[in-house]
């Protein structure tokens, strides 16, 4: 697994890596672009796809632009059918000031990042979307604790069901618990027989920022524990990364 993160600058500062960033991206998603009405919106979404796309062009067979990404089941983007190769899997997520991708090859995954210090009611996100376990681990904390404790398991819960396109409808039959050496996920139901995902499942929290939180979900053929490995680039690096590319 691979994951590249890109930090961005103010909300306000447009990135001079953009012109070269927008170039790689098909015309479907220019125009999805300029619909958004914020300017920092616009950027983020522009480098987190060309992000994307640079790293698909890097582990793949074909230029950046040359990527057709369609929505697949339950609407998760992935590599159009007609394309190879099929062993890729990816997932975009972007918050304020950091965009990132993970890759997988031959492995489906799950990437989700936030901002650690935006505005958030914890207990009625906690109510609506936890397990009764996750408000139990929850509550035994208290002040900056029970925050890095709630943004741990939203950032899990989000990236786990970016991995299996589960959505957030369903976020409160999959619990985490954080009290191991890494956390672990139990599903209310058994998983269905019709699952196509790799059997063994993994899941890692990092931060990328003092500012954020990062989590990871893995589904692998491989029992063996495994770890990421994270790029952060600058963004003088990724202008070069992209008119190289």
């Amino acid at each position: 697994m691979h994951i590249w993160l890109l930090p961005l600058p103010a909300e306000r500062e447009t990135p001079h890596c953009f012109p070269a960033a927008y170039q790689l991206l098909p015309t479907v998603d220019c125009i999805r672009a300029s619909r958004l009405p914020r300017s920092a919106d616009r950027n983020r979404f522009t480098l987190a796809h060309a992000l994307c796309r640079a790293m698909l062009a890097h582990f793949g067979n074909r230029p950046a632009p040359d990527w057709i990404l369609t929505a697949g089941p339950k609407g998760r983007p992935q590599i159009a059918p007609e394309q190879t190769p099929q062993n890729l899997d990816f997932n975009l997520s972007h918050t304020q000031n950091l965009v990132g991708c993970a890759l997988g090859i031959g492995e489906r995954v799950g990437l989700d990042l936030e901002r650690t210090d935006r505005a958030i009611n914890m207990a009625k996100v906690a109510a609506r979307k936890f397990a009764e376990s996750e408000r139990d681990q929850l509550a035994a904390v208290e002040g900056t604790a029970r925050r890095t404790q709630f943004f741990a398991l939203w950032t899990l819960k989000e990236a786990h069901a970016k991995l299996t396109g589960s959505g957030l409808t369903k976020m409160r039959e999959t619990a985490f618990d954080l009290s191991g050496d890494h956390p672990k996920c139990r599903l209310r139901h058994q998983s269905n027989p019709d699952d196509q995902h790799p059997p063994h499942r993994q899941l890692g929290l990092f931060r990328p920022t003092p500012d954020h939180q990062a989590a990871w979900a893995l589904a692998t053929a491989n029992p063996t524990r495994s770890t990421p490995q994270i790029r952060t680039w600058t963004l003088a690096e990724f202008a070069r990364h992209l008119q190289a590319t």
